[in-house]
């Protein structure tokens, strides 16, 4: 019985992690389409891995960080949330609460595996995850093609490239798609460059392609991931010079590449992008192009006036947009901008949960940086790893994250990875 209830637990864990790419398919009374599928597989984990959550209920929880701060991280969002006294606020808090419970029943469960064979796992529904991410958004796209629509993908008017077909799957937005291939990208290419498996290259390829199909950020990241790999298989001597010099690069060209938008003078569709992405204002002008602020730096902005207003608890998780309503009316905020999310987790955290929640956070974050960066220049699996949480606090800059149910399975991955040893803790090791 003990070793059916581990199967059905390992099952339904798998199942949450392959959910993650159906986020957008139900629309629920009062709840929304905030209840999907990883929401409705919560239940089968709770029940079959109640037992695991005992760290919990002991002292010995708050000894251990990697479980603390991401604790009171959720715990401040639902205080700062019951404060505003918003209904959606508050289930939204809620939401984290039950990803924290994921988290800490997945540690617990896969840190019992030996080292080696939890590597395997993570590779193997990685690689099945990709492949499934990867047909889906070619079938839609070659559907698009064909003039047949589906809720995959769109045309879309987008920055520089005036209109394109931009891939969605079945997430919320772009963005959630290509970070769920940014994980599966880096975590299959490295085992090719361990193993040389054609079948792995295949897949690469195909999925890379499906990424600009998203036409996203990430896009830039996903490379960056493959370049330092390639760097640490033929270019190790080199490694930690070219790890700094790369990640800072990105950083700094993912900064001008969305917080601020040339546009020619004489554009023909300067409004339609003012409805989009630009605000009204002019920041600077070069030769022939004037440099339009995005949604981006205003929401930035904003986010600190906001924080300004409510320093300790902030204005509730979810709250944002509805302030910076108050905001546009105000003057503060560009009349031609949608009303937007904060556009960064960090400073997202700082408006929506104070300060309080801000910082724990950051030492939740730190923690897991730390964790990562554990022998990354002796193993190449473990750099595999690293450089997915690195790619993803960077997309943390100009996306809210802490939402995205992959982004908490992965942390747990992350963390019983390095928490298990080549023994196991179980007398024999679960099956992969």
């Amino acid at each position: 019985m003990k070793k059916n209830n581990e199967q059905h637990l390992l099952f339904f864990l798998m199942a949450f992690l392959y959910s993650t790419a159906f986020t957008n398919l139900l629309e629920l009374p009062i709840v929304k389409n905030r209840v999907q599928l990883p929401e409705l597989l919560f239940l089968p984990i709770f029940f079959f891995g109640i037992k695991y959550l005992t760290p919990v209920l002991n002292f010995s929880f708050f000894k251990k960080y990697h479980y603390i701060f991401p604790f009171l991280y959720v715990i401040s969002n639902l205080i700062s949330s019951f404060s505003s006294g918003v209904l959606t606020s508050v289930l939204e808090s809620f939401g984290k609460i039950y990803l924290f419970l994921v988290y800490v029943i997945a540690i617990e469960f896969f840190s019992q595996y030996k080292k080696t064979d939890l590597k395997q796992l993570i590779y193997t529904h990685f690689f099945n995850f990709g492949l499934i991410i990867s047909g889906t958004i070619l079938i839609g796209f070659c559907l698009w093609a064909v003039d047949i629509a589906t809720p995959i993908g769109d045309t879309e008017l987008y920055p520089y490239l005036g209109k394109v077909y931009r891939a969605e799957g079945f997430t919320r937005s772009a963005t959630m798609l290509a970070t769920l291939l940014l994980m599966t990208v880096s975590i299959v290419f490295y085992h090719f460059l361990e193993k040389k498996e054609k079948k792995d290259i295949f897949l690469v390829v195909l999925m890379f392609f499906v990424a600009v199909l998203t036409f996203s950020k990430s896009i830039l990241l996903i490379s960056l991931n493959i370049a330092l790999l390639v760097c640490w298989f033929y270019l190790k001597k080199y490694l930690k010079y070219l790890n700094a010099i790369f990640i800072v690069g990105a950083f700094f060209i993912l900064n001008i590449a969305t917080h601020y938008l040339p546009i020619a003078k004489n554009f023909a569709e300067l409004t339609k992008f003012k409805a989009q992405y630009i605000s009204d204002k002019i920041a600077f002008s070069i030769a022939d192009f004037d440099i339009y602020e995005t949604c981006y730096a205003a929401t930035k902005r904003e986010s600190f006036t906001v924080f300004s207003r409510n320093p300790i608890l902030g204005v509730g998780t979810g709250n944002f947009d509805t302030q910076l309503e108050i905001l546009q009316k105000q003057g503060f905020y560009s009349p031609t901008l949608p009303i937007y999310n904060p556009h960064c987790t960090y400073i997202g955290a700082l408006a929506e949960n104070g300060f309080i929640g801000f910082s724990f956070l950051i030492a939740f974050l730190w923690v897991l940086y730390k964790m990562a960066k554990h022998n990354i220049f002796e193993k190449s699996f473990d750099y595999a790893l690293y450089l997915i949480l690195v790619s993803l606090l960077l997309e943390s800059w100009v996306t809210d994250t802490m939402n995205f149910r992959q982004l908490w399975f992965f942390f747990a991955l992350l963390v019983a990875y390095h928490l298990s040893t080549n023994q196991g803790i179980a007398q024999k090791p679960l099956e992969v």
